[in-house]
Formats: C-alpha cells, sequence, structure tokens
C-alpha cells in the first residue's frame, strides 16, 4: 500500500507541474475560460497514460476501459479530443490546436496520431500482463 501512495503523489507531482506549465503558457491568455475543464482533461490525461503503474486490478481495468474509449471516440470524433476542442473554441485558438503533449514535441499530427495511439496499446498490453490475461 505504501508503494501505492507513493506513486499517487508522484503522479499527484506531475499533475500538478503540467497545470502549472499549461495555466503559464499555452493557456495563460484563456485561463478562466478554462479553470475548470482543463484539470478534469489533464487529470484524464494523466491517468490515461499513467494507470498503469498502479497494481489495483479495479485501477487497472479502468485504465483499459479508459483508454479504449477515448481511442473509440477518437476514432468517431476524426482523431481528435471533444474537450480540446472545446478549449479551444473557448481560448478562441485554431480549430486544430492540440494540446497533448505528444502532439506538440511532434508537431506532425499523423506521425503524433501513430505513436500516441501505438504507445497507448503497449500500455494497455502491459495492463494485460499485469492482469494475467496473457497466456504465458
Amino acid at each position: 500500500m505504501k508503494a501505492e501512495k507513493q506513486k499517487l503523489i508522484i503522479l499527484g507531482i506531475l499533475y500538478l507541474i503540467l497545470l502549472l506549465i499549461d495555466f503559464n503558457t499555452t493557456y495563460k491568455s484563456c485561463a478562466r475560460k478554462v479553470s475548470i475543464l482543463l484539470p478534469i482533461h489533464r487529470l484524464i490525461w494523466i491517468f490515461s497514460y499513467f494507470g498503469w503503474i498502479f497494481n489495483s486490478k479495479v485501477i487497472l481495468w479502468c485504465f483499459i476501459i479508459v483508454n479504449i474509449m477515448l481511442f473509440f471516440h477518437w476514432m468517431t470524433n476524426r482523431w481528435k479530443c471533444i474537450v480540446t476542442e472545446i478549449e479551444n473554441k473557448k481560448c478562441n485558438f485554431e480549430p486544430d490546436t492540440r494540446s497533448d503533449y505528444i502532439y506538440v514535441l511532434m508537431k506532425d499530427d499523423k506521425k503524433a496520431t501513430i505513436v500516441a495511439g501505438t504507445i497507448r496499446i503497449i500500455l494497455i498490453a502491459i495492463t494485460l500482463k499485469k492482469l494475467d490475461i496473457f497466456l504465458n
């Protein structure tokens, strides 16, 4: 249990750092407009990339379900996140502006989509292995 709390604290610190970066860079001009939505969005983002580090079967299954839901959401929404689109609209950003750090770092939507999808598939596979779903 102690290790789980340490993981939660580390992710909490990462969460706060990401919010500080976001509210002082990309979203500085419209921080009030996204003051509720952005923290929720970042919380989902962190869980969707790092939920696999926990050992609780409930959390691991939630991680898998969230990632599958995100994948189907993106597939049905032109590979875009509806929350990002709402944030863009509230902040008067270009409609295609991406807030996921993979997209920001790569600056190439097609390649970033492939990388983000591949990362998520690998993380789901790791999680399934942790749950002993794969045959040994």
